[in-house]
């Protein structure tokens, strides 16, 4: 479970050469073969310009913002981002803003990874997102499946 968290985590961050090359050994070493084949088959630059326009920048809007407060209570930086800033300090991480929000997909999913025990408490949002980025994009369509389906599954924890 452990590694699907992390490898979400990448994919639905920002694509570079390095998050792919991780993104593929890891899809590849947990038997996510459609994933590796679709990291592996597309182009770095089609990436990029897939995960802005779905997810950064896009007019009138951006189809599917990946945060939990958008989600949650249509806005960007709302309660759900102090909320998950004071989960990950609850847990010993200081979270310190870089580039995302606390609330960002790929940032939730890496604070899950070493703690998926706690991944019920994010489903919800989680599966809503899925759905969105399945309906809204070409590529990305791809990997918000995978992510569905593994959502769906029964969770057991696993290290």
């Amino acid at each position: 479970m452990r590694e699907h968290l992390k490898l979400f985590s990448l994919i639905f961050s920002y694509p570079d050469e390095d998050k792919l090359g991780k993104a593929i050994a890891l899809a590849e070493g947990i038997g996510l073969t459609e994933i590796a084949q679709t990291l592996k088959q597309v182009d770095i630059e089609a990436l990029q310009v897939e995960y802005t326009s779905l997810f950064i920048s896009s007019h009138p809007s951006v189809p599917c913002p990946p945060y939990q407060s958008y989600f949650e209570e249509g806005s960007v930086y709302g309660k759900a981002s102090l909320r998950a800033a004071e989960l990950y300090s609850k847990y010993g991480l200081n979270y310190v803003y870089e580039s995302e929000p606390p609330d960002h997909i790929s940032v939730e999913l890496e604070f899950l990874s070493m703690n998926p025990e706690l991944l019920s408490d994010f489903r919800d949002w989680f599966l809503e997102f899925a759905k969105c980025v399945e309906e809204k994009s070409e590529i990305y369509a791809t990997f918000a499946r995978a992510f569905r389906k593994f959502l769906e599954k029964p969770s057991k924890v696993q290290s």
